[in-house]
């Protein structure tokens, strides 16, 4: 058999500059929703950042879909997925940080916002004066800006980790011979 009568129905495209491309569309994508959530007084609001991990994940899940249709003709392991998803999320830490680096420099209010959200929130709950106290001296700790970039590449990893785990589950689609 010479190699012309051999035809390889596998189509391996390369990942690193779809991912690179995507999860810099998925960090722009999260930096213009932070801005959002500023400019609207949001920032810090649970819900909202619940949004806004769905949007992330969506938005995951279309690309990885995305590279499936068009980049692996139609089929996709469930370890190439993987891949494409978590290098775009390492990408797009990676500009959320620098972006975060920058605005909680640009921005300190926003902490002290977010941490008169924490103290109501705890008011809320019914937290006696000495609870509020031990928790809002332990919370001032991890919200300097330097913790909170440390918490946002740490928990961004994380959680691409976790998303892509998910997505990549349901976008793989392997070719059967």
């Amino acid at each position: 058999m010479s190699e012309l009568d051999y035809v390889d129905d596998t189509v391996e495209a390369p990942v690193f500059g779809f991912a690179l491309k995507h999860g810099l569309i998925l960090g722009a994508l999260s930096i213009a929703m932070s801005l959002a959530m500023h400019f609207t007084g949001l920032i810090g609001n649970q819900w909202v950042g619940y949004l806004l991990m769905l949007v992330i994940a969506i938005a995951c899940f279309l690309f990885q879909k995305k590279f499936r249709d068009t980049e692996q003709g139609g089929f996709i392991t469930f370890g190439k997925a993987f891949s494409v998803g978590l290098l775009m999320y390492v990408v797009s830490t990676i500009l959320g940080t620098i972006y975060n680096a920058w605005y909680w420099n640009a921005f300190p209010e926003s902490i002290e916002n977010m941490m008169e959200q924490q103290y109501q929130g705890m008011v809320d709950q019914g937290m006696s004066g000495s609870e509020i106290d031990m928790a809002m001296e332990m919370t001032e700790q991890f919200m300097t800006p330097t913790m909170m970039i440390v918490f946002g590449v740490v928990f961004g990893i994380i959680g691409g980790i976790i998303i892509s785990l998910i997505t990549s589950a349901i976008v793989k689609r392997e070719q059967t011979f």
